[in-house]
């Protein structure tokens, strides 16, 4: 189960936050035009072209409108919760959720879950010639 949401420009909230702030959005430019999600850029320069609109202390984006606080969930565990995934937007834009679960689940150790997740997503993403970082965290609860 999803427990928190994407913040992406796609979110009309999000979206204003970074056009108030002075942050350009736009797609990528490519040689056949305009490809793949809203990203942010500082003024007419290429970069930084990120996605998501949220990116835990980065102080530079910040300045682009780009919150550097997480949002925080709380929510109460029951027994049928094993464990939780806390992971980077490479993780989840590389592996869908029921890769994911099916992969934590697989591993007794969750440093080596989290190890394999990483794997996987920098390879997924590979082949989607997409080119981000992963980082994640498997928490067993029981």
């Amino acid at each position: 189960m999803q427990v928190s949401t994407d913040h992406t420009c796609q979110i009309e909230e999000e979206y204003e936050r970074v056009k108030n702030a002075g942050g350009r959005i736009d797609q990528m430019q490519t040689e056949s035009g305009r490809d793949g999600p809203l990203r942010i850029y500082k003024g007419s320069l290429p970069y930084p072209g990120l996605v998501v609109t949220r990116s835990i202390g980065d102080t530079c984006a910040e300045k682009l409108g780009v919150l550097t606080e997480p949002e925080v969930i709380d929510r109460d565990l029951s027994k049928k919760d094993i464990f939780f995934v806390l992971g980077s937007d490479g993780l989840w834009d590389g592996l869908d959720m029921e890769e994911v679960v099916r992969l934590a689940v697989k591993y007794e150790h969750p440093q080596k879950a989290s190890e394999i997740l990483v794997k996987r997503a920098l390879k997924s993403l590979d082949a989607k010639c997409i080119d981000d970082n992963v980082t994640c965290v498997v928490v067993h609860t029981g």
